[in-house]
């Protein structure tokens, strides 16, 4: 039956409204295990969610009338709570800086399965349609493409990868990329069209500082290098269509993961480190069509990085300060970042609570409790 017919349990998510700068629509949030109950994941206990999360359903409200869009890249659940695993994206219609926020997780139906990834409360939803290109970084590199989780299907080709290369993230997996063996990840003809502004983004952890590409999107002698590390760990952006260097510093330590992204619009080239600016330059817009990106290496495969790579996005918008810096607070710390509630069972089968009546009998007072009709 459709949702939310049938669901056994739900329990309120409440995100700090301290942790947010952001008073947006539609944002995108990292759900792990920290921000879930515990009894989600008891395998053998009395209220699991089934394992590989397919009856995990969100809302925006208690009834589960209005179902949120939610991608399950993993949950796994054990006899061992304390062994669960989740990496869960869900949509977030509006979220304050100024109140709380408070969505619904839903969970505990036998036989359920996620709906189609176009389908109403689908996992492409999650994705709105500024972004471009979304990659979890979680697939086997050895035999299969990283996938697209919008609705773009812009999935990236792996090169000289193994399997051994596919390691634990900053959230969920990542990819380990060699220097030695010159892995890296690419796809032909990505966006990019600096006029309606651009960011991208992704997580990254050095392995060590040497001269590298974090990422790079050219054509031969044209394009953009948006993510070049120099020997110090300095992070560069570099436009080779105006002769605009564009570059500027930030260093990065090795064995430290750092969310980066680096924003064009509004006439800025704008570094933030960790959701924080650390360099803004008034320059042009660029306006440079579709080109070949790079993840790890250059256009022409060279000055491959060494580290690791999670969570890369690619954005046909220039993103504001509040959203990114929010994106980081979530991101990188999720247990503060919003907090579950106490699970309760919905009562009735469309999660409205069931009638209490009052009965009457050969006894010194009136007693009160819930009939199911």
């Amino acid at each position: 039956m459709a949702f939310p017919t049938d669901w056994g349990r739900r329990c309120a998510v409440v995100i700090d409204n301290t942790k947010v700068t952001l008073d947006g629509s539609d944002f995108p949030v990292s759900i792990d295990k920290d921000m879930l109950p515990s009894e989600m994941f008891d395998a053998d206990g009395t209220y699991p969610a089934l394992n590989g999360g397919g009856d995990v359903r969100f809302s925006s409200d208690s009834a589960g009338t209005v179902q949120l869009n939610l991608e399950v890249v993993t949950f796994v659940t054990d006899n061992d709570p304390a062994n669960g695993v989740a990496e869960l994206w869900v949509k977030v219609p509006s979220i304050s800086s100024s109140v709380d926020t408070t969505i619904y997780v839903w969970y505990n139906k036998a036989a359920e399965t996620q709906p189609a990834a176009s389908a109403t409360g689908g996992s492409e939803g999650v994705w709105p349609a500024k972004y471009e290109t979304t990659l979890h970084m979680d697939e086997d590199p050895s035999s299969s493409d990283q996938l697209d989780s919008t609705a773009n299907g812009h999935n990236y080709t792996c090169n000289n990868m193994e399997i051994g290369d596919l390691v634990p993230g900053k959230i969920g997996n990542c990819l380990s990329f060699q220097p030695a063996t010159a892995e890296y990840i690419n796809r032909a003809s990505e966006y990019c069209n600096g006029s309606t502004g651009m960011t991208w983004q992704c997580w990254v952890n050095l392995t060590s500082a040497a001269s590298q590409f974090l990422f790079d999107q050219r054509e031969s002698s044209t394009g953009v290098q948006p993510g070049h590390l120099d020997n110090s760990g300095n992070l560069q952006f570099y436009s080779s269509d105006t002769g605009n260097s564009g570059r500027f510093g930030s260093g990065l330590s090795t064995s430290t993961w750092y969310k980066i992204d680096l924003v064009l619009g509004g006439g800025n080239i704008t570094m933030y480190v960790n959701g924080t600016t650390t360099y803004s330059k008034a320059d042009n817009e660029f306006n440079f069509g579709t080109k070949n990106m790079y993840i790890a290496t250059r256009h022409s495969v060279g000055s491959a990085l060494d580290g690791l790579v999670d969570e890369f996005r690619l954005l046909n918008e220039a993103l504001s300060a509040e959203w990114i810096e929010t994106e980081y607070n979530n991101q990188n710390d999720h247990a503060n970042f919003a907090a579950a509630g106490t699970p309760e069972s919905p009562g009735g089968p469309t999660g409205r609570p069931l009638p209490q009546r009052v009965l009457t009998g050969p006894f010194s007072g009136p007693f009160k409790g819930s009939i199911r009709r």
